[in-house]
């Protein structure tokens, strides 16, 4: 599962406990069993054939599960479809509707000019998203800049400004002092850019002291995805491990020295703060949340320059202690900002509003 996935599933268990609510979880990609320890899991559609087009294509589909459920209240992640069908119910039922931000991309409004968007199944999908984001009761941001997109682009201020949240790391292993471990953890998808961190492992080849590995779920286009697996194993230092669950990303971080994130761009990566945790400085081509990477004190930032991404992995390398102190900064603000306090505050919006 993703990051919104895994952060949803946090929320479930938090909320369980109480023995307070009917609890369901919809969504197109779910596991077989439809009840997961004390909550109904439903799946909305097939991800295939024309569905594959859009989210939109399930309306019908989501707006009937909903007026059978009859729900209190709807907390939904990820801005899509949806977060307008969601909106709509909502509006016509008197039900609490809670949207969580989870990438800027969601709050950048219309002004892009990528062809793509003015295709008939993109336009559609983006015109109900934004008629959800416009129409959602609540809305809460994972950062300050996505506060502020939402206000420029849709003349909304979020109801509250609240971080991911993560529980805190069990004992791991130890880091391996004679070996560095770099490693990319993300489903393969073409905005993720894995093959920028092929190149970057490549370009270090020489290094024996480097370790170059990658998880993550096999791309759904095929021969992408062959082509990437060709790249990986003509690499002595690079290993694909395949996909992992959360359990083993946290171990394989915990042995890890640096997180390299190549996305186009992010939300708020989970993998920053589990990384962080874990005493792993992050290095990131695009993404930089809330400017945290600006200053080396929890990694660093390229900004979109690759030839900047290598000199930074280079300088870690040649400055191990350097390296060891931007872990200890980066573990001690994860364990103060990203605490499971966090899940507290989303469960009284949703138990409470404000």
């Amino acid at each position: 599962m993703g990051g919104s996935q895994y952060q949803a599933k946090m929320l479930v268990e938090h909320l369980l406990p109480k023995n307070k609510y009917d609890i369901y979880y919809l969504a197109r990609r779910v596991p077989e069993s439809n009840s997961i320890e004390g909550y109904q899991v439903i799946k909305i559609a097939n991800n295939s054939g024309f569905r594959k087009y859009g989210l939109f294509l399930d309306s019908i589909r989501l707006f009937n599960l909903l007026k059978e459920i009859k729900p209190a209240v709807i907390y939904q992640m990820v801005g899509s479809a949806y977060t307008g069908i969601a909106s709509y119910y909502a509006k016509m039922y008197d039900c609490k509707m809670v949207w969580r931000i989870t990438s800027d991309k969601s709050v950048e409004g219309s002004r892009s000019r990528n062809w793509k968007n003015f295709l008939p199944h993109k336009y559609l999908e983006k015109k109900i998203t934004e008629y959800g984001i416009k129409n959602s009761q609540f809305i809460v941001a994972q950062t300050d800049n996505q506060a502020t997109l939402l206000l420029q682009n849709f003349g909304r201020k979020p109801s509250a400004v609240i971080r991911n949240y993560h529980p805190e790391p069990k004992a791991g292993r130890e880091k391996d002092k004679a070996c560095i471990n770099v490693v990319w953890v993300a489903n393969f998808k073409h905005l993720k850019q894995p093959e920028v961190f092929i190149r970057l492992a490549r370009e270090f080849r020489e290094y024996k002291a480097l370790k170059f590995i990658m998880v993550g779920a096999p791309a759904m286009e095929r021969s992408w995805f062959k082509s990437l697996l060709k790249d990986m194993e003509s690499l002595e230092n690079l290993e694909y491990r395949g996909v992992y669950s959360q359990d083993n990303v946290n171990m394989l971080l915990s042995e890890s020295h640096i997180l390299v994130n190549t996305s186009q761009y992010e939300g708020f990566s989970n993998t920053f703060i589990q990384a962080w945790m874990r005493e792993v400085a992050v290095v990131s081509l695009n993404s930089n949340p809330d400017n945290l990477l600006d200053n080396g004190f929890l990694g660093y930032c390229a900004n979109g320059d690759y030839a900047f991404l290598t000199k930074i992995i280079d300088d870690f390398v040649n400055n191990p202690h350097t390296l060891k102190t931007v872990g200890a900064r980066a573990r001690a603000h994860a364990l103060d900002a990203y605490s499971e306090k966090n899940i507290i505050q989303i469960a009284e919006i949703i138990e409470n509003g404000f």
